[in-house]
């Protein structure tokens, strides 16, 4: 400003330089003087100082406070500062010639303009013929304000367009050069509203905007030479160039500390990437030459199979009269191979259907044991569980009725199976069974006789187990016969009662879970996991009685090691028999279950 008058002075971001080289065009059209401030005011500087600090070096200094002071809005703003709500505002957001309209009428008011202005007829040739100028003497911001107020004037004027593409280019182009990221910023934005798809504005874009991120850096950089600590600036612009590889050095500071080779700006970064394509096209260029000679030779080898094929199909005919007579004779014979074979399946099946209906077949591939050892465990369900039952009531009553309700069941459930084949009321429906009509049935009615004698002899003896368990064990005793023991100063009292229904109890319950448990493990036949029942199961019942018992008679429960305890016994091994019994018929009943 030093030595110009200045009769119009615009302040503005430098993120709004394009809009700004049109607006001092204009001006410059109707003859108004305009001073742009040409230097960046950064966003973290208040521009009042910026202000105040330009006042202060000039040499002189006007102040009329008559002079128009006028807001521009040129992109949407959420909101003003307080200093600025006063001042008035000429918007460009929603109509653009409103806004120019506005601008020169308060200008006329305040009888800033001189004459001269260019007229409208004249207006496209003029800013053309100076677009023209500015451009021979690459005078690139003053040609993008004419070539924006010529493409105002005239949207069709492809020259026009083009002509302004190329000026925001250069603009581009030399801000990031010389590190002017924000007004590099702004004319590739612009250049991207013209062209969106325009590859280089994209990546420049992209990278400066990357690079204004670390202008603070790069400032620090330059006021640690000035402290003289170029060590640590050096470091500091080694790491600038890490996270900005193409941030250039617009003010030569590598060169003060010592950094040798190539600084890479944006320039080179494009010249990198035009490179990069033009290899990359090259090599799709390649790529398409190798497939197009992959097609041609793929053309000459279907060229060949076409042919082969032909010979083949020709070939294929002969023979194919050949194939059809020979099919038809192992058609016939596979048909008679077939009816033989099914014939032979469907004798098979009914043999195996039969035999898995036989009480072997579920002992031995079923349970995968032996008779005995299903006998047994028969034989404890029916004497241990109708001996619990009696000493739970000490009633003949009850017991031949709950017996003979336990002999049915664990007929109906499954037992059925070791006696004779299951009836047809328990199966599921099915095509009849299918047995050769000369097959003799002697061998397998001495076999159902067999175990028919065997089941009727376990019933037979549960019977009198349970007879002699009530006549001898149960029935004399007085359950509410109260016994007193002293122990030292300790007296303990007991009843019969609860010592044979303790040891009952405490016995059928946990033989049954430990049977449950050993006859669970797959891997275990049924004979080996009821002898582990039987011998472990007896034992670890024994040994929680023992403990059990003795807790009853430290804290007088009214069981226990007392008298009587040898009657607690009696109940403990009938309810053992009763619950390995139980145990082991559910696994014999969802066998039994299984079978069709």
């Amino acid at each position: 400003m030093h030595g110009t008058p200045v009769s119009f002075f615009i302040s503005y971001s430098r993120r709004n330089s394009y809009f700004v080289d049109r607006l001092a065009i204009e001006l410059e059209t109707r003859n108004i003087l305009a001073w742009v401030d040409q230097r960046p005011i950064e966003s973290t500087q208040p521009w009042k100082d910026i202000l105040r600090e330009a006042i202060e070096l000039c040499d002189s200094m006007v102040l009329d406070i008559n002079k128009p002071f006028i807001g521009i809005e040129y992109q949407e703003c959420a909101g003003l500062p307080s200093e600025l709500q006063h001042i008035r505002h000429i918007s460009y957001t929603a109509d653009t010639k409103q806004g120019w309209q506005e601008l020169l009428a308060i200008l006329s008011d305040k009888e800033t303009t001189v004459p001269g202005q260019v007229g409208p007829l004249n207006r496209v040739s003029y800013f053309q013929k100076e677009a023209l100028v500015a451009e021979a003497a690459e005078d690139w911001r003053k040609a993008t304000g004419f070539w924006q107020a010529l493409l105002e004037e005239d949207g069709h004027f492809a020259e026009a367009h083009q002509s302004l593409e190329r000026c925001l280019r250069m603009q581009g182009t030399r801000a990031g050069e010389d590190g002017e990221w924000e007004l590099a910023m702004n004319y590739w934005e612009a250049l991207l509203k013209l062209q969106p798809n325009d590859a280089q504005a994209v990546r420049q874009f992209t990278l400066v905007q990357h690079n204004q991120e670390y202008t603070e850096h790069y400032r620090d950089v330059e006021q640690l030479i000035l402290d003289n600590m170029l060590p640590l600036a050096k470091t500091m612009l080694n790491q600038l160039y890490d996270f900005a590889p193409y941030y250039g050095d617009a003010l030569k500071l590598g060169q003060k500390i010592g950094i040798e080779g190539t600084i890479r700006t944006p320039k080179i970064f494009e010249e990198e990437e035009v490179e990069r394509l033009a290899q990359e096209r090259r090599k799709e260029a390649e790529r398409e030459a190798q497939r197009a000679l992959e097609r041609a030779a793929e053309a000459q080898r279907a060229a060949e199979q076409m042919r082969l094929a032909e010979e083949a199909e020709r070939q294929r005919v002969i023979e194919l009269a050949r194939y059809r007579e020979q099919q038809e004779r192992e058609a016939i014979r596979w048909q008679e191979e077939q009816a033989r074979a099914e014939a032979e399946r469907v004798r098979q099946l009914a043999i195996d259907r039969a035999k898995r209906r036989t009480p072997a077949w579920f002992i031995y591939q079923e349970l995968k044991t032996v008779p005995f050892v299903v006998w047994c465990s028969c034989f404890l369900l029916l004497s241990g569980l109708d001996s619990v039952i009696g000493i739970l009531t000490q009633s003949w009553r009850w017991t031949i009725i709950l017996m003979t309700i336990i002999i049915v069941l664990a007929y109906m459930l499954g037992y059925h199976r070791i006696v004779h084949r299951r009836p047809a009321w328990l199966r599921q429906p099915r095509e009849p069974a299918m047995f050769p009509a000369n097959r003799s049935k002697s061998d397998e009615w001495d076999t159902m006789l067999v175990y028919a004698f065997a089941a009727c002899s376990i019933v037979v003896l549960s019977c009198i187990t349970v007879y002699c368990v009530m006549l001898f064990g149960v029935l004399p005793l007085h359950y509410n016969v109260q016994h007193i023991d002293h122990y030292l100063w300790i007296s303990r009292t007991s009843w019969l009662g609860g010592q044979i229904k303790l040891g009952t109890i405490m016995g059928a319950v946990l033989s049954l879970v430990l049977t449950i448990v050993f006859l669970s493990q797959k891997k275990k036949s049924f004979g080996i996991a009821l002898t582990k029942a039987l011998f472990y199961g007896s034992l670890i019942t024994f040994i929680s009685w023992v403990i059990i018992s003795s807790c009853g008679l430290v804290f007088n429960l009214g069981w226990g090691l007392a008298s009587g305890w040898e009657i607690s016994l009696i109940g403990l091994a009938a309810g053992i028999a009763g619950g390995i019994g139980l145990g082991s018929s559910l696994t014999v009943w969802a066998k039994a279950g299984d079978i069709s």
